[in-house]
């Protein structure tokens, strides 16, 4: 049995591992939409200033506003989820612990 708990734990640090790999994509994806959402102000910004200079551009300040909006929730929903993820990979693993211990107490139990 002790052999089977040390492979549950190596087990464990590999999902740790990866759950911190998921966060850590998560947290540049978000911050890469940051990004792109202060891009969007501004240009929501230059837009804006163009209202009736001449040929309206592509899309309205106002339109690219909602778009950086919608941009910032999606990335902060995004986020969240990513966490969410992150936090289950390391409860299942815990989890996946718990149960290989109550299944080895049941098994030395058993061969009593």
């Amino acid at each position: 049995m002790e052999d089977h708990s040390s492979i549950v734990s190596v087990a464990q640090a590999v999902v740790a591992t990866a759950a911190g790999r998921v966060r850590e994509a998560g947290g540049t994806a978000s911050a890469e939409a940051v990004e792109l959402v202060r891009a969007l102000e501004d240009a929501s910004a230059a837009a804006s200033g163009w209202a009736g200079v001449g040929p309206a551009p592509l899309l309205s300040g106002p339109a690219l506003a909602e778009c950086a909006a919608l941009l910032a929730r999606r990335a902060r929903d995004l986020a969240a989820e990513i966490d969410r993820i992150a936090e289950d990979m390391v409860g299942s693993a815990g989890y996946l612990g718990a149960v290989d211990r109550e299944v080895a107490g049941r098994v030395t139990g058993a061969a009593s």
